[in-house]
């Protein structure tokens, strides 16, 4: 099977939506619960959504081509995430009373 350019573009972008459905039910059902740092737990959800999404292609289409599809939209997805998280974390701090007075 012969990848053209149009076909990996195509194949990238649905990595992308792909990877941003799994990023957000696993940090909605996982990560948000569980983890103490929101930054850590955006990397963290990112990256299983990654594997997911790459294992659940290897597991259709009997190809690696998963891994290499889902790059582009790992690391958008994720670099976005890490500044929501920074985000929430600063949020935080700013709101935390007992800082303020120590």
């Amino acid at each position: 099977m012969e990848i053209t350019l149009p076909l990996f573009a195509l194949g990238c972008l649905f990595g992308l939506v792909n990877i941003w459905m799994f990023q957000g039910l696993i940090d909605w059902a996982i990560t948000s619960r569980f983890m103490d740092d929101p930054v850590k737990g955006k990397i963290l959800s990112t990256l299983l959504a990654y594997m997911l999404g790459a294992l659940t292609y290897l597991a259709l289409s009997d190809l690696w081509l998963g891994f290499v599809l889902y790059i582009p939209g790992a690391l958008l997805i994720g670099f976005l995430e890490v500044r929501k998280g920074a985000r929430m974390q600063q949020t935080a701090l700013d709101s935390d009373e007992t800082a303020t007075f120590e």
